[in-house]
């Protein structure tokens, strides 16, 4: 079995006389890890990939246990999907001439199923549309949750904080042991006082 280069590339550590890797190419993915990926996206099973490879099957396992591993072959399996996405679009205009053709071939029946995939097609275009609509409202209503919770939240430690301040100024009122601040006159400072000291007596 032969790994296709094309679907997986990246960049191969370099290594020693002994097979150790470089200091600067630690981090890397080995050749085997490469083509271990290279097979896994061809639709290999475990175990002809790791004869490919010339490991164990238990190697194998272990790779795809490691973060490293892992991230590499999710990237190339989008990248795999994004290259079958766009190759799938560039021949839908083809297949709407085909299903336009189809549609005058003269033939009732081919033509009835012609016409039948052509509304199926359309209805759902227009429910993806809608779907997708959903979603981005959605996307924008949780933005503006998200802000709306973070600006409460902002607004509580405010609060708190306020909170912690007045309790702060009404034990040192008190205790008689508060010394007015310069912002405060001496008629708002006594009121302050005095109300502090009814309060506490009906307490």
């Amino acid at each position: 079995m032969r790994a296709n280069s094309d679907i997986f590339k990246t960049t191969r550590p370099q290594t020693d006389a002994n097979g150790a890797r470089n200091q600067d190419e630690q981090g890397k993915l080995s050749d085997k890890q490469c083509t271990a990926i290279s097979c896994l996206l061809e639709g290999n099973t475990m175990q002809a990939t790791a004869e490919a490879c010339e490991i164990d099957v238990r190697t194998l396992r272990r790779w795809l246990q490691t973060e490293e591993f892992v991230e590499e072959y999710n990237d190339a399996r989008r990248q795999q999907l994004d290259r079958v996405t766009a190759h799938l679009q560039s021949a839908a205009a083809d297949a709407a001439d085909t299903l336009m053709r189809l549609l005058k071939c003269g033939d009732p029946l081919i033509e009835l199923r012609a016409a039948k995939t052509i509304l199926q097609m359309s209805q759902r275009s227009v429910n993806i549309a809608d779907l997708e609509k959903r979603v981005d409202d959605l996307e924008t209503e949780n933005a503006l949750q998200a802000e709306q919770i973070e600006q409460l939240t902002s607004r509580n430690e405010c609060l708190k904080n306020a909170e912690d301040e007045l309790k702060g100024l009404r034990y040192g009122l008190t205790a008689g042991t508060l010394a007015r601040p310069d912002w405060v006159s001496k008629t708002a400072w006594d009121r302050m006082f005095h109300q502090e000291e009814l309060r506490t007596r009906s307490a």
